[in-house]
C-alpha cells in the first residue's frame, strides 16, 4: 500500500512532472499533443499539411541544399496540397547526407553553441552524424510520453530499462538520479557483468518493476530463462520493446513468460522515437503531427512495400526531407480498432539483432557493433559476421587513403573489453559484403544458433 502511494503521489504526481519541466515540456504542450489523439484522420492530415508547408519554407530560407532542391524542382510553397509538392523533391540517403552535410545545415545554427550531436548507430550498416537542438529533443519527448499513454505506461511508474552503449545510457550520476527521482532503474546489458540473463531475471524478480523497456532481443532472452525455470515473471504491467522489428511468434512466447503484453516502438537516432503500437498491437501509429512518412521503390515511386522515407518537421538544425531511413515497410491508412487517428507503419524489415555467442557461452547483443563503430567517421559501411564462437569477421568499406591500422587496433581493443580476448577479430577492408535472401544488407550475420535451448 505504501509503495503504491509513493509511486502515484510522489513519482507520478511530483517527480515526473519536474522531469518534464526540466526538459522544457509544459502542461499546455502535453495537453495539446494528447488532445490530438481525439481528432479525426482528416484533422490530423490538415495539421500535417501546414506543418510541412512551414518546414519547407524554413528549409528554402535557411538550408542551401534544400533551397536549391526546391527551386530546381519548382516546389510551390503556397500550394494547397503540400504533400504533392514534397514529392517533387528527390529522396536522400545517409551517404548523400554525409556528403552534403555542410550545405544541408541551417544557416541559422551555424556556429551556435548548445547543439546536440546525433550519431546514428548504423544498425543498417551505414553510420551517420547529424545535429539537432533542445527544441526537437523536447518535441520528441512529448511524442514518447503520448505514445506510452496508449499502452498504460505512466511517467513515474516503477520501470526497469535494459539498454546499452554510450548513446543509450546516461552517465552514472544521471542513472542514479533517474532511479531516485523518476523510479527508473537502468541496466547496461552491454556490460560483460550483465550478460548472465538468469541473474537479470533474478534482479527483476527482486525489484518487481511494473514496466520493462528493452531491446526485443533482450526480452526474448529473459523469456527463455523464465521458460527454463518454468516460472513466469509477475507484477509487470507492460513491456515496451525497441530497436528491432516485430517477430510475432517470439512476441507471443515472450508475453507468456514475462506475463505482460509487449508493445513495440519505432524510431531512429536521427529522429528519436516517433511511432509505437497501441493496445491493438496492429502496426506502429506514427506521429503525423511531427513527421511525414512515405513508402517508395528504388526509383522514388510510391509502392505498397518498399523504402521507408521520412520528412521530419522538428529538426531545423539539419533538416531531413524525404530521408531514406534504411528500413523497408508498408503504411496502413485504414482506421485502427483503438480509435487513434494516426496512420500506421507496418511490416518493417531490417535492424533485427542476433546475439553474439562467446567461447564461454555468454550471450551479448549484436547491437554492440553499431554502438561502437558509429564513433569512426572514416567508416562508410560495415558488416560483422560470426563464423564461430571464437571468430568474428568485420568487413569495412572506407574511402580513407591513409593507414587505418591504429584505428583498427583501437576497435579491436574496445570489442575485446566487451567480448573478451578469446574472440579473434578479422578485418576485411573494402571487400564485398554478404547478401541475405531478401537482398538487404545486414550489419550482423551469425552462423551460430541464436536461440538458446533449455537443458534439463
Amino acid at each position: 500500500m505504501y509503495t503504491n502511494w509513493l509511486e502515484k503521489r510522489l513519482y507520478q504526481g511530483v517527480f515526473y512532472k519536474i522531469n518534464l519541466f526540466n526538459k522544457g515540456i509544459s502542461e499546455e504542450m502535453l495537453a495539446t499533443y494528447y488532445g490530438r489523439d481525439l481528432l479525426t484522420q482528416n484533422q490530423i492530415a490538415e495539421i500535417q499539411n501546414e506543418k510541412l508547408r512551414e518546414f519547407l519554407k524554413y528549409c528554402n530560407d535557411n538550408s542551401p541544399y534544400y533551397h536549391k532542391q526546391i527551386q530546381e524542382h519548382s516546389v510551390n510553397l503556397r500550394a494547397e496540397d503540400m504533400f504533392a509538392e514534397l514529392r517533387k523533391i528527390p529522396s536522400i540517403s545517409k551517404m548523400e547526407i554525409t556528403r552534403n552535410l555542410e550545405s544541408i545545415f541551417s544557416r541559422e545554427y551555424v556556429g551556435r553553441k548548445g547543439l546536440i550531436a546525433k550519431f546514428t548507430g548504423g544498425s543498417t550498416g551505414t553510420p551517420l552524424e547529424i545535429w539537432g537542438n533542445h527544441d526537437d529533443y523536447r518535441e520528441n519527448n512529448v511524442i514518447i510520453a503520448r505514445q506510452r499513454r496508449w499502452v498504460n505506461w505512466v511517467g513515474g511508474m516503477k520501470t526497469m530499462t535494459l539498454f546499452g552503449g554510450s548513446v543509450d545510457l546516461p552517465s552514472s550520476l544521471r542513472r542514479i538520479t533517474k532511479r531516485v527521482l523518476i523510479n527508473d532503474t537502468i541496466l547496461n546489458i552491454m556490460d560483460r557483468s550483465n550478460t548472465d540473463f538468469s541473474s537479470i531475471v533474478a534482479v527483476i524478480r527482486k525489484k518487481t518493476p511494473h514496466a520493462l523497456i528493452a531491446y526485443f532481443s533482450i526480452l526474448k532472452e529473459l523469456s527463455q530463462v523464465c521458460e527454463c525455470e518454468k516460472r513466469p515473471l509477475s507484477g509487470i504491467n507492460v513491456a515496451i520493446a525497441c530497436a528491432e522489428p516485430i517477430e510475432e511468434r517470439a512476441r507471443r512466447h515472450a508475453e507468456q513468460w514475462l506475463n505482460a503484453p509487449i508493445y513495440f516502438q519505432y524510431g531512429t537516432r536521427e529522429t528519436g522515437t516517433f511511432a509505437q503500437e497501441c493496445r491493438a498491437q496492429n502496426g506502429y501509429h506514427y506521429a503525423q503531427d511531427i513527421i511525414f512518412c512515405e513508402v517508395l521503390d528504388d526509383d522514388d515511386n510510391p509502392c505498397e512495400f518498399g523504402n521507408l522515407v521520412i520528412t521530419w518537421f522538428a529538426n531545423k538544425v539539419v533538416p531531413l526531407v524525404r530521408y531514406k531511413i534504411g528500413d523497408s515497410a508498408s503504411i496502413v491508412t485504414e482506421a485502427c480498432a483503438c480509435g487513434l487517428p494516426y496512420h500506421r507503419i507496418d511490416r518493417i524489415e531490417g535492424r533485427m539483432a542476433s546475439m553474439i555467442i562467446t567461447p564461454d557461452n555468454r550471450r551479448i547483443t549484436s547491437l554492440i557493433f553499431p554502438h561502437l563503430l558509429k564513433d569512426y567517421d572514416w567508416i562508410i559501411e560495415y558488416q560483422a559476421e560470426q563464423t564461430a564462437k571464437d571468430h568474428i569477421v568485420i568487413r569495412i568499406r572506407t574511402n580513407r587513403k591513409s593507414s587505418i591500422s591504429d584505428a583498427l587496433e583501437d576497435i579491436k581493443k574496445k570489442f575485446n573489453e566487451l567480448l573478451g580476448r578469446d574472440i579473434c577479430l578479422e578485418f576485411k577492408i573494402n571487400e564485398d559484403f554478404l547478401k541475405v535472401p531478401t537482398g538487404k544488407h545486414l550489419y550482423f550475420v551469425s552462423h551460430l544458433n541464436s536461440i538458446p535451448g533449455c537443458t534439463e
